[in-house]
């Protein structure tokens, strides 16, 4: 039997969908009030990995709306300024100066720019310019892009989406089907009828998820997290309303309902949770991995179920990369495709919170060495 399908259709369906649902994000986030806008982007920062965040008081900020710390292993903590604008037209070079002018020296802080519309091309060069403090800039198309891949404002949809196995075959079940009864005709042995199965690397490509959260409690904490939320799933069997209201009294950060389904996603795409009829349940791997919990057997799902895990330690082991390099890898690779670098920075933090990878400054990683048990499994 032959038998081919093309998504091509649901994929350009699924893209204009998205677009849509991001211009009326934009549009949304442009009707609201300033100070609600300066608590989203707080909210935001949150899920990429900042700490301590504080939102200025709405008046005589003197230009700084928000700050923030992120810290990387105990060896760099940085304090990030943050101001944000809710415009229409772009952001000149003037508003550059300013927030520079509003930065600390001691301690030093650096500083972020946000807004929904963009930046002048002075405004970029000033953000870069040599011998001053360097400014990160994101634009309206980042931070929409920002907040599609953190969830924040939005809800994704699963759709159970089928094709044909490439290997599956009525000449090979015919044959089996002969084999059977010549046997029984024979009075020989039965041969075993083993089920059509994928090609290893057919097999890895479709189970691996482009999508990967942080958890509540920091990077350090990713696993004691993931391990609280499967007992708790094992002990009770949630239903997602149910799960929501514990994650939010269980991690004093978890303020939403709506992120607590991103949050219960991390290991569903790992394997280890399953949704049926509105409840979670441990899988058969989650209640074998929660008899014998380990960095090891996280590392291994990471590689195995998360698209871009298995090629960042490949590239890591070579020689120590920065965030961007590794983006730029994988998608020259095709196996990520991702406007912002969360995506990476949220791999690495996870490879990270099992030991396998750790920062050597802000934006530059290396691997830490393989764990004996992670080494005999991959």
């Amino acid at each position: 039997m032959r038998g081919s399908s093309s998504l091509d259709g649901l994929e350009d369906a699924v893209s204009k969908h998205n677009s849509a649902v991001a211009d009326e994000l934009r549009t949304f986030l442009l009707q609201m009030h300033p100070q609600l806008f300066e608590q989203i982007i707080g909210e935001l920062l949150s899920r990429l990995g900042f700490e301590d965040i504080e939102v200025t008081q709405f008046t005589n900020d003197q230009g700084i709306d928000l700050r923030a710390r992120l810290v990387v292993k105990g060896v760099a903590d940085s304090i990030t300024a943050i101001q944000v604008k809710r415009w229409k037209n772009n952001v000149g070079s003037r508003d550059i100066q300013q927030l520079r002018g509003s930065l600390s020296i001691i301690p030093p802080e650096n500083g972020l720019f946000v807004t929904l519309s963009d930046f002048t091309s002075s405004a970029v060069a000033e953000s870069k310019a040599s011998g001053r403090g360097p400014i990160t800039l994101v634009n309206g198309n980042q931070l929409i892009s920002l907040m599609l891949e953190t969830r924040l404002g939005v809800v994704e949809r699963e759709l159970p989406i089928f094709d044909l196995d490439p290997e599956f075959s009525l000449q090979q079940l015919e044959e089996q089907s002969t084999a059977s009864e010549k046997a029984a005709t024979t009075g020989g042995a039965q041969p075993e009828i083993v089920p059509p199965k994928l090609a290893p690397s057919q097999k890895s490509a479709r189970r691996r998820g482009q999508w990967l959260w942080p958890l509540p409690g920091g990077r350090t904490s990713y696993r004691i997290s993931l391990d609280t939320i499967l007992t708790y799933v094992r002990e009770s069997q949630p239903s997602q309303e149910e799960a929501a209201r514990w994650m939010i009294s269980t991690f004093s950060r978890v303020k939403a309902p709506g992120v607590v389904r991103g949050y219960f996603r991390v290991p569903r795409v790992l394997g280890l949770l399953s949704l049926s009829r509105n409840h979670h349940f441990l899988t058969p791997l989650g209640e074998e991995y929660l008899d014998n919990p380990s960095d090891a057997t996280i590392a291994r799902l990471l590689l195995e179920r998360i698209a871009g895990v298995e090629e960042i330690y490949g590239l890591l082991g070579e020689s120590p990369k920065i965030v961007r390099e590794l983006h730029q890898s994988l998608k020259t690779l095709g196996v990520l495709d991702v406007q912002t670098d969360a995506q990476i920075v949220w791999r690495l933090n996870w490879l990270y919170s099992v030991g396998i990878a750790e920062p050597v400054n802000q934006d530059l990683w290396q691997l830490t060495g393989v764990l004996p048990e992670f080494e005999s499994s991959y």
